[in-house]
């Protein structure tokens, strides 16, 4: 009986407390490298200040960094108002679509404030995986509004 609860509680236990004891002190030393770099990001970000483009140059800008995350081809911009976009997604890469709308703000201070997102199908009616159809409509983060 004894030897049971050893093998099917104590021992693995007593397993994971010692490969936590090898990977806890890496990941701590880990977390404060990634909280030294966050905080060296945010001292060039203070250092640097940004300035909202006016609002005609806005289109031209989210062409071109939506052509550089490699979604020109998936992609379609309508002028929607004076300070509104509407992105138009065909089937563009999912993890591509998130690091543009993740980086949006830090690049052009503007923000998603709506999407409305599908997974496309083939001929076949199978959904297709990794990738995204639909809009995402664009404004100036909350703050820089006109």
């Amino acid at each position: 009986m004894t030897a049971a609860v050893w093998l099917s509680v104590l021992q693995p236990a007593m397993q994971t407390v010692q490969r936590l004891d090898t990977v806890l002190p890496r990941l701590r030393a880990d977390a404060a490298r990634l909280d030294a770099v966050i905080q060296e990001a945010r001292r060039i970000g203070a250092a640097s200040p940004q300035r909202t483009l006016p609002p005609a140059q806005v289109p031209e800008a989210l062409r071109e960094t939506l052509g550089q995350a490699g979604l020109g081809n998936a992609t379609t911009l309508t002028v929607m108002a004076a300070d509104r976009w509407r992105v138009s997604l065909n089937r563009a890469p999912v993890q591509q679509v998130l690091a543009w709308l993740q980086d949006l703000p830090a690049v052009l201070l503007l923000q998603a404030t709506g999407a409305s997102l599908h997974r496309p199908v083939d001929e076949e009616g199978r959904m297709l995986s990794g990738v995204l159809s639909g809009t995402i409509t664009v404004a100036p983060l909350a703050g820089d509004r006109p």
